[in-house]
């Protein structure tokens, strides 16, 4: 298993100007395991891939992998919401099925030194959208046609897009694992995932977070780990902390080999993940507690 932090943890946002300052915190971190990942926000804009590529080619001549994750907002922008894949309106579907695959182009550009390209994050969804009720049998019809469009083009580039599993504050499609599962072999691509979050588990995971954990690794349809604690604080200051040793243990006795990330935020983006109580003052101090703690669970 690979370990490695997320940007967003240190700053926001980080791209090929401010690189080597934010790699040059996280060497500071003492992140175990060898080739550590960083986790970097993708744009499913074209013109940005060249700024990927860079990206990734600097990542690398330092010693890191990186993961994309891919952000659908409530809003683009004023006025303007984001289209999602189960949307009734065709062109809003259309207009989202594009956005995936703009964030799959970017994590195949971002992925250089023989990484696979992966795709994490809420990219199949609009974040913070409800109806009032859950899926509906033609809301679930939907997403599985625009997740098997995203699957042609994620085979085509060479990327595992695992999308996040959110708890049912954050959204209604998925919550759970069993759910993702059912619809994951419908949509039949081996390119097609799960994200799998510990602070949205511990909400809606009916059996817990070893067992959903082991469900998700055990599927192969496990493509990113995020470690964070239910209150989206510094890792062992909550009660995800004690468990992560076996937490651990039960992703590696599955067979999951891939990336496993502490999963912090800056004030920046409190509005976006409703994180209002603050306790660990310093981003830059945090994230090393937080490496620290992660790396004495790490099993021998």
């Amino acid at each position: 298993m690979r370990f490695g932090i997320n940007t967003w943890g240190l700053a926001f946002p980080v791209d090929a100007s401010n690189l080597d300052t934010f790699l040059d915190q996280a060497d500071s971190l003492g992140i175990p395991g060898a080739r550590p990942v960083i986790e970097v926000f993708a744009s499913p804009e074209a013109s940005d891939l060249e700024g990927a590529r860079a990206l990734g080619a600097r990542a690398a001549e330092r010693g890191y992998g990186v993961v994309a994750c891919g952000f659908n907002p409530y809003m683009l922008g004023p006025d303007r919401p984001a289209p999602h894949l189960i949307s009734p309106d065709a062109d809003e579907r259309r207009a989202a099925i594009a956005r995936a695959c703009g964030f799959v182009d970017f994590a195949a550009a971002v992925a250089v030194g023989g990484d696979a390209g992966v795709l994490s994050g809420p990219w199949h969804t609009r974040h913070m959208h409800f109806t009032g009720a859950g899926l509906t049998a033609q809301e679930r019809a939907w997403l599985v046609e625009g997740l098997k469009q995203v699957a042609a083009r994620a085979e085509a580039r060479g990327v595992l897009a695992g999308f996040e599993l959110l708890n049912r504050f954050e959204g209604y499609v998925l919550n759970t694992v069993a759910d993702a599962l059912e619809v994951i072999r419908e949509v039949g691509s081996a390119h097609i995932g799960m994200n799998w979050d510990t602070a949205h588990a511990w909400v809606d995971e009916p059996k817990g977070i070893l067992e959903s954990a082991r469900m998700a690794a055990e599927s192969g349809h496990l493509f990113h780990v995020h470690l964070g604690e239910n209150h989206r604080g510094e890792l062992g200051q909550g009660p995800v902390g004690p468990m992560l040793g076996d937490l651990l243990r039960v992703l590696g006795q599955a067979g999951y080999a891939r990336c496993a990330v502490p999963e912090l935020f800056v004030e920046l983006l409190d509005p976006a993940v409703h994180k209002w109580v603050r306790r660990e003052g310093d981003p830059l101090g945090a994230a090393q507690r937080s490496i620290r703690y992660l790396a004495a669970q790490v099993p021998a």
